[in-house]
């Protein structure tokens, strides 16, 4: 049986990075994904004939450092394409455009709001930047590699003037939408601002705490923050990390493929037509295990009297008629091939 120091349920891009760097530090991983394909909400489908996308819309979270620590590059990773701006649109309103660097649809009191929205939040962000790729230290921990940084963090913090750091910790407890509200007038402005502070994460606009800090995350990776969208879209960065993933696993990768009983028998569109659709996946050499969610039926007893098992077994809970019934019986050796048969206990070999 194969050993792994670490089990990965779920090939989403989160996933996938996390194989990557254990197996990059030595670990055997072992990556289980349910669906067909992997990169989870990055994933690309065709939502509609001729339609492609993803959920995962934009690159706005990944940073630089994992595509140079895992030369993602080498992968067909290219992720040097233009920003994308924030686009606001509110009935009977004009558009309000947002870029790093600048916001147009509104008036001149909110366009000098946002500068100073932007290089407050910028200042922070710089202060916590060598902090994000490192493994925070446990609460209560007394360890001096630990303890050191916290004493780090703490001490970048001080480096902002005492007035920039008690505002660093004022801001970091708002809700976002009562940062919104002291900084600007127009409602479309708040709400595009909000929503792409908050976007990804499980907060609302009025949700207290900590709501700046995805946003600051964003920033720090030196790419202003901004939207944009990798060359082949999200499934190409999918795509690039499972490569990432391949190479650095070895002969250790294992894929699986979580097949629903209703997969296992076919698809039917209709007419009479049945496509048996994962059979590329039962023969492709890349597939290493399907796992079928398959309810086999483990007996044939009606309770009507004529049974055609009473040969064989007292009853229909008898344990070892029941265990026979997993490898052996109705669909394993035989099939009832209409109702009528059934009901006539006609069995068809197979």
């Amino acid at each position: 049986m194969d050993r792994f120091d670490t089990v990965i349920v779920g090939a989403g891009h989160n996933g996938l990075t996390c194989a990557a760097y254990l197996a990059r530090s030595g670990q055997r991983v072992l990556v289980l994904e349910a669906s067909a394909q992997v990169g989870g909400l990055a994933a690309g489908r065709e939502f509609h004939p001729g339609f492609h996308g993803s959920v995962a819309h934009t690159e706005y979270q990944f940073a630089p450092a994992i595509a140079r620590d895992l030369d993602l590059a080498s992968h067909g990773y290219r992720g040097d394409t233009p920003p994308l701006d924030t686009i606001g649109l509110a009935p009977g309103q004009a558009p309000v455009t947002i870029s790093p660097d600048s916001v147009s649809g509104v008036g001149e009191a909110d366009r000098a709001s946002y500068r100073r929205y932007r290089a407050s939040l910028e200042r922070f962000a710089k202060a916590l930047a060598p902090f994000w790729m490192k493994t925070m230290p446990a609460l209560g921990s007394r360890r001096p590699g630990e303890l050191l940084t916290f004493a780090r963090l703490g001490l970048r913090l001080r480096r902002l003037g005492r007035e920039d750091m008690l505002e660093f910790f004022r801001v970091a407890t708002l809700p976002m939408r009562d940062l919104m509200d002291e900084y600007f007038e127009s409602d479309v402005l708040k709400a595009a601002l909000a929503w792409d502070g908050l976007v990804g994460g499980r907060l609302a606009p009025r949700s207290p705490n900590q709501s700046v800090f995805a946003l600051l995350y964003r920033l720090s990776a030196g790419r202003g923050g901004a939207h944009r969208v990798p060359a082949g879209g999200l499934a190409g960065l999918s795509e690039a990390l499972a490569g990432a993933a391949r190479s650095l696993l070895g002969s250790g990768v294992r894929l699986s493929y979580a097949a629903d009983w209703t997969e296992y028998h076919s698809h039917q569109p209709g007419g009479g037509a049945k496509i048996f659709h994962l059979d590329p996946l039962w023969s492709d050499a890349a597939i290493d295990a399907v796992a079928i969610d398959w309810y086999v039926p483990l007996s044939d007893w009606t309770g009507g009297g004529d049974e055609a098992d009473a040969a064989i077994a007292p009853g229909p809970h008898d344990p070892a008629y029941l265990a026979a019934g997993v490898a052996g019986g109705e669909g394993y050796d035989w099939y009832y091939a209409s109702d009528a048969d059934r009901e006539n206990r006609i069995r068809t070999p197979i």
